[in-house]
Parts: structure tokens; sequence; C-alpha cells
């Protein structure tokens, strides 16, 4: 970019050169050439840069749309593992219910037995008891 302002500038000063004489005629004409040159070449570099950044930005995009669509994914796993754990941690709620339900009835009979027991026992001595009388 220096170059071709420095080139223009060049240009400008010998067309304000009130000699027209062809040597410097021929020298405005190498400058303004140069100057195009100059210029078509910044443009084309300019071009090559802009393409350049396009293509990183689709990658970026491409790259964004990816992680998006991932983490959406994860976080359609995640609520469906939290459902899972909801449900499991109410079954477990349940099954420990039923498990001190289960224990409270087993010492119930335990207790029934035991009370079985002492009464056969005690049917055992009065049966003998009224036996003996």
């Amino acid at each position: 970019m220096e170059e071709a302002v420095r080139i223009k500038d060049d240009i400008i000063a010998s067309l304000r050169t009130t000699q027209t004489s062809v040597q410097t005629q021929a020298f405005s004409h190498r400058l303004l050439e140069n100057h195009v040159q100059t210029i078509t070449h910044i443009v084309r570099q300019l071009s090559k840069n802009i393409e350049m950044l396009e293509s990183q930005i689709i990658l970026r995009d491409h790259i964004s749309s990816g992680s998006s669509f991932a983490l959406q994914s994860l976080d359609q796993k995640n609520l469906m593992g939290i459902g899972d754990l909801r449900g499991r941690m109410a079954c477990d709620a349940s099954i420990a219910k039923l498990s001190g339900d289960i224990s409270a009835t087993e010492r119930e009979i335990y207790k029934l037995q035991q009370q079985i027991t002492k009464l056969q026992t005690s049917q055992a001595l009065q049966l003998r008891e009224t036996e003996l009388k």
C-alpha cells in the first residue's frame, strides 16, 4: 500500500510539471503502469485474504454447528439419565419401604410364633393337669 501511495504521489508530481517533454510523458506513463500493477497486486492479495477468511469462517461455523449438535445430544442424554435416576430413586424408596414392612411383618410373625409356642406349652400343661385330675 505504501508503495502504491508513493507511486501515486510521483505520478501527480510528474503530471503537475509544466514541461511535457516526451521523456517526462514516458516517465509518467511508466509510473502510472507501476501504480496500476501495484494496486492490482494489492487487490489480488486482499482477495486471497478474503477467500481465506471466508473459508476459516465456514470451518468455524461448521465446527460450531457440530459442537452445538453434540451439546444438544449430551443435554438430551443427561435429561434421560436424570429421569432414569428419578425412577430408580422412586423404585429404591418403594423397595426400602417394602423391605421395612417385611421386616416388621417378620418380627410380628416371630412374636406370634412365640405366643403360639407359649400357648401350646400352657395348653399341654393344662391338659396334663386335667388328665391328672
